[in-house]
């Protein structure tokens, strides 16, 4: 309810009461003064008048010097209350005088003359006004003037506060009070207001613009409340999916944040923190934070798919990460800085494992584990490109095993199995198997190669030994039995005994031929 004093038509009233007061005030204050001089005036120049009325008879009693009539004259003149006292001066000096002293200010003089001689003054008649009576009489007046006006203003604020009580305040009290019963929160109460108000001034315009105001409020609310129900049905329904689908969702902001996560992905990586930062998630930082930089700044760039590789409880394991930039609603992007991105992630650890494991068995030597031919060529290939790119020298070995097939005849092919297995572990144990290249050739063959930074010959040879001292020790085999196996090894480089792998594995094999050919268990290095 509210409280009187805020009530527009009390206010309304009483600020027309207070103008009203304050307007009578200063016109009656106005008027009063203006009112108090014109009344003194008036009855100076009663005064005035007085004296000239007089002015002749008094002329005959200064002529004759008759105090008798000059004292009879005077005496008429102070009878009037307008009047304190008068006197008759005489050219001759003398002075007729009655109620008025020598020390009376502001007097009125009026000349007397000869009443046969108009040109000849005789002397002078003078009458001092009674000031105080003047002023008293002059407030009476002034101050019925200012009752009445007071009281006529006070009437005409009373009745214009009547008519603007009848023609605005009313009515406005009525669309208020109607208007106490509509509740913006249920659309049903927004009834067309109806308060009697037939008249189509602009108070009458303003309640019909009013009333189909509220209908066409009515209609945005109640088609507002079923859109917000609809909505939030859509909602519980996509927020069921979002929570109980198996890949794991986030929302990635633009710094990098993860605004929100489903249960699925709080399985699969295990976040430290209740927001936390999607690229430390990943094992390449700087690929993730590149990926992510690349979908807000390139325009055309909407989705992008990779694996990545994470680590989850102290395991290394990979996810297959969709991405895609988050459009508002009517298809009204962000700020592309601004812009939310979408990541949809399912763990693939055991298929990128396989894909390994079948990616190293097709290039690998199942026995030895070492390169196969197939993918031991491709990689003899790539090596050379990179060594002529960068001016460096580029060394190829080739092995070939002494005394293997005395092995296999007298102790099985599982034992030469074995002395496989143990020259190929010592060939790794010698060479950087991230740089160097390791090839079973093919039966008991195999090629080194690799990039010489440094280019000495002597570090060539001293490799070339070391391999024929490790191939000397003694491999055991099956039931106690242990072997010798030598080498014969040929050696070339790059570019100096071939451009390609093919002159440069066939020029190696001849050498390596040769060194069988002169017994054995030793290298040789290409001339020129």
């Amino acid at each position: 309810m509210m409280p009187l004093n805020r009530r527009l038509y009390v206010r309304v009233a009483v600020e027309l009461a207070l103008l009203a007061l304050t307007v009578s005030l200063v016109m009656a204050a106005a008027a009063y003064w203006l009112s108090l001089t014109q009344q003194r005036d008036v009855n100076r120049q009663l005064v005035v008048q007085l004296a000239e009325s007089a002015q002749n008879t008094s002329a005959i009693a200064a002529y004759l010097a008759d105090e008798e009539l000059a004292q009879e004259i005077l005496n008429g003149l102070v009878a009037n209350n307008l009047v304190e006292g008068a006197r008759i001066e005489v050219a001759k000096g003398s002075v007729i005088q009655s109620g008025i002293s020598e020390g009376s200010e502001d007097p009125i003089a009026v000349p007397l003359f000869d009443p046969f001689l108009k040109e000849d003054r005789v002397g002078r008649l003078v009458v001092l006004p009674d000031d105080r009576f003047i002023q008293t009489q002059a407030q009476k007046i002034a101050l019925q003037a200012v009752i009445g006006l007071i009281a006529l203003s006070i009437l005409i604020a009373f009745a214009v506060s009547m008519l603007v009580h009848k023609r605005l305040t009313s009515p406005l009290r009525r669309l208020t009070k109607a208007f106490e019963n509509v509740d913006a929160g249920q659309p049903e109460s927004m009834q067309e207001l109806d308060i009697g108000y037939k008249e189509n001034d602009e108070l009458g315009v303003m309640i019909r613009r009013i009333n189909a105001l509220m209908a066409a409020q009515k209609d945005t609310l109640l088609n507002e409340r079923l859109l917000r129900e609809r909505t939030e049905r859509l909602e519980q329904r996509f927020r069921l999916i979002f929570e109980q689908a198996s890949a794991a969702i986030g929302l990635i902001t633009a710094d990098g944040k993860l605004l929100t996560t489903n249960s699925a992905f709080t399985v699969m990586f295990s976040p430290a923190e209740e927001n936390p930062d999607f690229v430390a998630l990943f094992v390449d930082r700087e690929r993730v934070e590149n990926i992510l930089q690349q979908m807000r700044s390139v325009e055309f760039l909407d989705h992008m798919s990779l694996d990545l590789e994470y680590v989850c409880d102290r395991e290394v394991k990979w996810a297959h990460c969709l991405f895609a930039k988050v459009t508002e609603q009517r298809n009204a992007e962000r700020a592309k800085d601004n812009a939310l991105i979408e990541v949809v992630a399912y763990d693939v650890t055991e298929r990128i494992e396989r894909e390994k494991k079948n990616r190293f068995e097709a290039d690998h030597d199942a026995l030895t584990g070492l390169l196969n031919r197939r993918s031991g060529e491709r990689r003899l290939k790539q090596s050379l490109a990179t060594a002529r790119v960068s001016g460096h020298q580029f060394v190829l070995f080739m092995i070939d095993l002494d005394n293997f097939k005395p092995v296999n005849d007298t102790f099985g092919h599982d034992a030469g199995d074995d002395v496989l297995v143990a020259i190929s572990e010592r060939i790794k144990g010698l060479l950087n198997l991230d740089k160097d290249i390791c090839i079973r050739w093919g039966g008991d063959e195999f090629v080194i190669a690799f990039v010489d930074h440094h280019e000495h010959t002597q570090a060539i040879s001293r490799l070339a030994q070391t391999i024929l001292d490790e191939f000397r020790v003694p491999i055991s085999i099956s039931n106690g039995e242990a072997c010798e196996i030598g080498a014969s090894i040929g050696i070339v480089l790059a570019p100096q005994h071939g451009d390609t792998i093919e002159q440069l594995l066939a020029k190696a094999d001849n050498l390596m031929y040769d060194v069988k050919q002169s017994g054995r268990n030793s290298y040789k290095i290409a001339d020129g």
